[in-house]
């Protein structure tokens, strides 16, 4: 049957900014109180994978966004799977799965179906599978077995290998810190003639990169990040002693001895925005505080915690152009929020009055506005939000002093969804949007009045509203002036009130007077009506809606 829908007049809730994001729930996969507990979000195409419990252990599930199904049980019954550790690589998304007695495995899947990615070790020895990383449309990862030890593997979904036994026989090379670089994988790696040092294959064969801390003791590389043409890090060689260098694939060169001597300044957080580097490091005087480097000229960009005494600064994340979001520490306001560029360090909030700590974690930059989850002062940990200039709390998703502890960001379909516990849904998904600045209903074109002038009004509350249900009045008239009781008038022929949640309809049963009903049968004009509903919803958007109806008697 035809329907009309008529917008309802923009209504802006005056508690959002224009560009201000909303927390919805999106997906109760679970429904009601029970949690499905969702975690590792992948986007694969136009699904998004996660593992979650459900109706059975926790398992490998896929929504589009709206309906959740089940793509894999790998462990039949109520034992869990575990699937864990999710990375997308070309059209497959790569995880680790149980196997009973064969503990944790490489698994693979393509929305639709999973199946084992790799088995390093045959029989029952687990491959201790790990650092799954992509690079174009392969899967590199460490695995062992009793012939070669730890070594680097890769896959292209339908065969595993090993890149090379880089420390021959049984024992490990231990390769770690996988980072993709022009084209490469490079990695630190351990052998008997460098010691851990930095690597890099092509996928075919392995080489060394540079011996930083020459002979067998390595230099410990480690917090790889890519910043421009060059590959930041943290080494140890003797002289400097544990500070940060950089390479191009040809030279490696030490880009600033932050604590002179024999001092370690430790660099650590690595982190570029902006074509700077920011990173925490220790001089030896003012403690461990924030720094930042164009790989030319390096310097501290502020002592926010003053004097020896550290910040430490943590969860530093890229916000903008050359500017970065930060937990640091101080006496006086604890583990509170912070944004800095090259120049200094403000910071945005003490969240958590006083000498506690709001500990803010999981920064993400959506269109300008980053939001994050910190522990407010009575609230629990929520959702945050900022502009670079303050920080404000953005939902209180479960009202008391648990908080829903929002995490795992994750742009899909448009939005950043996410996973909270509102007390009501158990942990589910849910998912920023903007304000819903509308309300309406729409009803059926027509509407069937029976001879004793009973009829079903329908309205439906839009599937798109978010800040449902809809509720409020209705009035049902004529469309125009008709003759009744001895003049041309509007007639009105029934009125109520309706409350209708989002997607939803409501039946609401109207019954005609006696003269109403004659004057339909004798007067055509009069069977053409308007429906007038005053609606609202949570949010309090407002509007009056007109929707245009005719009106069929029955016989």
């Amino acid at each position: 049957m035809a329907s009309l829908v008529i917008l309802a007049a923009l209504l802006v809730c005056a508690s959002h900014g224009s560009a201000a994001l909303v927390p919805r729930l999106a997906l109760d996969a679970s429904p009601g109180p029970s949690a499905s507990y969702p975690y590792d979000p992948t986007v694969l195409g136009d699904d998004l994978v996660f593992a979650a419990t459900i109706d059975r252990g926790s398992e490998l599930y896929a929504t589009d966004g709206s309906r959740v199904r089940l793509v894999k049980d790998l462990v039949p019954g109520e034992e869990s799977g575990d699937p864990g550790d999710l990375v997308r690589a070309g059209g497959l998304v790569y995880f680790l799965g149980y196997l009973p007695d064969f503990s944790y495995e490489l698994w693979k899947t393509d929305g639709q179906t999973a199946s084992q990615a790799a088995d390093p070790a045959p029989g029952p020895d687990p491959s201790q599978v790990s650092d799954l990383t992509a690079l174009g449309d392969e899967l590199y990862f460490t695995a062992q077995n009793a012939l070669t030890g730890e070594e680097l593997w890769k896959t292209d979904g339908t065969t595993a290998t090993m890149v090379q036994d880089l420390y021959p026989g049984s024992d490990d090379s231990d390769p770690d810190n996988l980072t993709p670089y022009k084209g490469e994988l490079y990695f630190t790696a351990d052998t008997p003639a460098t010691g851990e040092e930095l690597f890099r294959t092509d996928g075919s064969t392995i080489s060394l990169v540079a011996d930083i801390e020459p002979g067998a003791s390595g230099s410990s590389p480690d917090e790889l990040e890519v910043m421009g043409d060059h590959l930041y890090l943290a080494a140890y060689k003797t002289g400097p002693s544990r500070e940060l260098w950089r390479t191009d694939g040809t030279t490696t060169t030490l880009v600033a001895d932050i604590d002179p001597g024999a001092g370690y300044g430790s660099p650590d957080e690595l982190t570029a925005a902006g074509g700077r580097l920011f990173f925490a490091a220790d001089d030896g005087v003012t403690g461990d505080e924030l720094y930042s480097t164009d790989g030319t000229t390096t310097a501290r960009v502020a002592d926010i915690n003053t004097g020896a005494s550290s910040s430490d600064p943590e969860e530093i994340t890229a916000f903008g152009d050359g500017r970065v979001l930060l937990q640091a520490w101080d006496p006086t306001h604890g583990d509170e929020p912070y944004v800095a560029d090259a120049t200094g360090a403000s910071r945005l909030g003490d969240l958590q009055p006083g000498d506690g700590d709001s500990d803010p974690e999981d920064f993400t930059d959506v269109d300008g506005t980053a939001y994050f989850s910190a522990v407010g002062d009575n609230i629990g940990r929520e959702l945050y939000s900022t502009d670079g200039n303050s920080a404000s709390l953005v939902g209180d998703l479960l009202p008391g002093t648990d908080g829903s502890s929002p995490r795992a960001f994750t742009p899909f379909r448009g939005a950043t969804w996410f996973t909270a516990d509102d007390g009501l849904h158990g942990r589910e998904f849910w998912k920023l949007v903007p304000p819903d600045t509308t309300v309406t209903v729409k009803t059926p074109a027509k509407l069937r009045i029976g001879p004793g002038g009973k009829a079903k009004l329908k309205l439906t509350c839009p599937a798109t509203e978010e800040s449902g249900p809809c509720s409020g009045s209705f009035a049902l008239s004529t469309r125009s002036k008709v003759p009744f009781r001895g003049r041309k008038r509007i007639v009105r022929l029934a009125k109520g009130s309706f409350k209708v949640k989002a997607g939803k309809s409501q039946t609401l049963r109207i019954k005609l007077g006696n003269p109403q009903r004659r004057l339909l049968r004798k007067v055509p004009a009069a069977r053409r009506l308007r429906l007038v509903a005053k609606a609202r919803d949570a949010a309090g958007n407002r509007a009056t809606v007109k929707l245009e109806v005719k009106a069929v008697l029955g016989r």
